[in-house]
């Protein structure tokens, strides 16, 4: 079983009116306690900039379905996938979430045995590092697809209490009001990357501007599930369409806001040297920087 950094009796060492002060025991038990963290957390200690660990996009843990069908050519849909980290637009692969930093986040905001409810579940991004840390799962996606992969890897946790839902996040109609303790997730980035022929995809609505609305009211809805006190962490980008940038991680911000949710942390994902920064002579003329991060943003209920 995962071992919990809050869990009573984790450290022993002085009292806390000791440990406060300089002497070599509260020094020590400073440098020990240091230690503990850095294990428990693998040395990915949650700071408000990050590296990205990257990961082999064919190894992806969805087996690398969207993957390898745009690089086979097999689906003429998946040819012009954006991957809106700047990473690998030539592979056609979808974005990729950040597994290492996903994992600092869930430790740091969540409890062994916690609910975590995923709005947006996508290619098992999320539920495989949730349930190896000990906490339960509640994941919902529209793609049939996604969902199909998804339950196929579930069975890989027999021990584990996952919830798999093929259900529109606008209404997450399993999950009870106040019942969740922490949700990491990453939305959909509007119709630059194709999620699934489902009609009720937001990336089908006309507009941006409708596919907010929407999205909005996904936002109320991971309101409502939360327990009082709990943390929200969506990982998110900007990116370009038709030539107009979209701040989407300062829209999504009003939007939680909205909801009713607290804005409490930033993080700054390092994606890594961009392909497009190889390109001197673009960057020179379009006056468009090359994209190395993402953002996490941290809410509050």
């Amino acid at each position: 079983m995962p071992q919990d950094w809050r869990q009573e009796g984790f450290w022993e060492g002085p009292p806390a009116e000791q440990a406060s002060g300089k002497n070599a025991e509260s020094l020590l038990y400073s440098r020990d306690r240091r230690l503990e963290i850095l294990r428990l957390f693998q040395g990915e200690l949650p700071m408000s900039i990050m590296a990205a660990k990257k990961i082999q996009r064919l190894d992806d843990i969805a087996h690398g379905t969207y993957a390898a069908k745009a690089r086979s050519g097999d689906d003429p849909r998946l040819s012009n996938i954006f991957d809106v980290s700047g990473q690998s637009v030539r592979n056609g692969a979808l974005s990729m979430f950040p597994q290492n930093i996903g994992r600092a986040v869930l430790l740091l905001y969540s409890n062994v045995g916690d609910l975590v409810i995923d709005p947006f579940a996508g290619h098992n991004s999320r539920m495989a590092l949730t349930v190896k840390e000990g906490r339960r799962y509640q994941g919902y996606d529209i793609c049939a697809e996604f969902m199909t992969s998804n339950r196929e890897e579930a069975l890989k946790y027999p021990d584990a209490e996952i919830q798999l839902h093929q259900q529109d996040s606008r209404m997450m109609i399993y999950s009870a009001s106040d019942s969740g303790d922490f949700t990491v997730t990453s939305p959909p980035y509007y119709d630059i990357e194709h999620y699934g022929d489902e009609p009720e995809q937001l990336g089908k609505l006309p507009s941006y501007e409708s596919f907010l609305t929407d999205l909005g009211a996904i936002c109320f809805e991971n309101h409502r599930v939360l327990k009082k006190g709990a943390y929200s962490v969506w990982f998110i980008n900007d990116f370009r369409k038709d030539g107009v940038f979209h701040a989407y991680h300062m829209d999504l911000t009003a939007l939680m806001l909205k909801a009713g949710f607290s804005l409490v942390d930033t993080m700054i994902v390092d994606l890594g040297y961009p392909i497009r920064a190889a390109f001197a002579n673009q960057i020179v003329e379009q006056k468009i920087l090359p994209k190395r991060h993402e953002y996490g943003m941290v809410f509050k209920k």
